[in-house]
């Protein structure tokens, strides 16, 4: 009789012990998920993956926009919707950028076209922006 009561304590006393840390993981759990997307967000950021897992290279089609055969922009063809540029921008179709972070495209580091257009599709930090003509106005673009 004695040795049932130990057992059915020993039983109720493991089963207060994992619900106790059943109750305590599954409150630090969800805080250690969402700090884990906030570091795989940010690192696609940094590396201009996009969600898809398209970098800035893919998907794109960039002409050199001129003015008197002077650069003046790049021009975007064509962007498929997954690029990191269309998806944490918001760079279309017809868009032509302008500026880089500050640079004028044509004069600067961003002087030449295919300078501009590394620059343009290399990584990209937190408080990045660019400026484009999108329908004629001036438009500032950063990370969303």
């Amino acid at each position: 009789m004695r040795s049932g009561i130990g057992i059915a304590f020993g039983l109720v006393s493991l089963l207060v012990s994992v619900a106790i840390v059943v109750y305590l993981w599954g409150r630090t759990m969800p805080a250690t998920i969402n700090a884990g997307k906030n570091a795989q967000q940010q690192a696609r950021q940094v590396t201009n993956i996009g969600p898809s897992g398209m970098n800035a290279m893919q998907g794109i089609d960039l002409q050199p926009a001129t003015t008197s055969g002077h650069l003046t922009g790049i021009n975007v063809v064509s962007i498929d919707p997954a690029n990191p540029l269309a998806a944490r921008f918001g760079l279309l179709v017809g868009d032509v950028v302008v500026s880089l972070d500050g640079a004028t495209v044509g004069k600067d580091e961003a002087a030449d076209f295919e300078t501009a257009k590394a620059i343009l599709l290399s990584p990209h930090g937190p408080g990045w922006k660019m400026t484009v003509l999108r329908n004629g106005k001036e438009t500032a673009l950063s990370a969303r």
